[in-house]
């Protein structure tokens, strides 16, 4: 089994002037999130083998807020193909994986590319998930979607299976203030 996890950035910064939209940083609420998911994925232990990350300003600050809350040592691969990208952007980056060793991959992106990704790789578009994403995807949500294959390679539309999907605002404050209860 291969697991894909998607993560769309957290909470962007529009009040600054910039010359260019890839360099748009995290606001407050963003880092908040971002932190939230971090401490999401050690608690889920959704430790990523392999991390794609935009190259985007807010996409580096999502993955090192969540690198940071979650303790993962691992580095992030940016990938400037996936500023602006779409799902065959992702596909390629997927089926470029060739260590048969690596399971969990995630990649830190931007919608529509996220939203459009987890829809066209999941086999059930009737499933509760499928429907909640196809509505919206905001920004800091994570989607998991499990593939049983046994090489990235493998990974083609419609053959995996959208097994969570965690928005910031409803099932992720959710989620920590559960595990919290139960310490």
């Amino acid at each position: 089994m291969k697991r894909l996890i998607l993560l769309r950035h957290a909470k962007s910064d529009w009040s600054g002037p910039l010359s260019h939209d890839k360099e748009r940083p995290l606001n407050k609420r963003g880092k908040s999130a971002a932190s939230m998911l971090g401490s999401y994925i050690r608690i889920k232990q959704l430790k990523p083998d392999l991390v794609f990350c935009s190259s985007a300003t807010r996409t580096r600050e999502t993955w090192k807020q969540l690198q940071k809350a979650s303790g993962l040592l691992l580095n992030a691969n940016y990938i400037d193909s996936l500023y602006g990208g779409n799902i065959n952007s992702v596909l390629s980056l997927i089926r470029s994986i060739s260590d048969p060793h690596c399971s969990n991959v995630m990649i830190v992106g931007h919608n529509p590319c996220i939203q459009e990704t987890a829809l066209e790789l999941n086999q059930d578009c009737e499933s509760v998930f499928a429907q909640k994403i196809e509505e919206k995807v905001p920004t800091g949500s994570l989607i998991t979607l499990d593939f049983d294959i046994q090489a990235f390679a493998h990974v083609s539309l419609n053959t995996g299976k959208i097994t969570n999907f965690i928005r910031p605002k409803h099932e992720l404050i959710a989620a920590l203030n559960s595990k919290k209860t139960k310490l």
